[in-house]
């Protein structure tokens, strides 16, 4: 997964796949930018289309929500990501591919818990509770 984010995000073009969730996004390059902050500030604006836009409590994702990018960071079923950055002719391109689409019209993109004490009950055996999330085992898969 990150070697294809690596290789897509070099080709200085717009990534598609519509089996795969993908968020992107081009900023200007300069000799005083620092891409870890640049980073940050983008998922940052991508994590933050929840507040500017609200989640209806059935936690489904809708076309008209403005939430595409805020979907394929959340969505459950996800298990696998990478991000990757390439400095084109005149900006920086990131990229990020999540193994799963989130963005589907009428999805629901999680299961809310009841509330924070119940938010891991229903993890998977194997899987460690760590910010109220179900965090499974990590594998590393060399896709060789």
């Amino acid at each position: 997964m990150e070697r294809v984010a690596t290789d897509e995000a070099a080709k200085c073009v717009d990534y598609a796949n519509n089996q795969l969730g993908v968020n992107q996004n081009t900023f200007a390059a300069s000799s005083t930018c620092n891409i870890t902050e640049k980073t940050q500030e983008v998922l940052n604006q991508w994590w933050d289309e929840l507040t500017t836009n609200g989640l209806g409590a059935d936690q489904k994702y809708l076309d008209a929500s403005k939430l595409d990018n805020f979907a394929n960071m959340v969505y459950e079923e996800t298990n696998d990501f990478a991000c990757s950055f390439a400095k084109c002719s005149s900006d920086i391109r990131l990229l990020c591919i999540y193994n799963k689409l989130g963005k589907e019209n009428d999805k629901v993109l999680y299961e809310a818990a009841a509330g924070a004490d119940t938010a891991c009950d229903d993890c998977a055996a194997g899987s460690e509770c760590v910010a109220r999330l179900c965090q499974p085992p990590f594998t590393l898969d060399m896709g060789l």
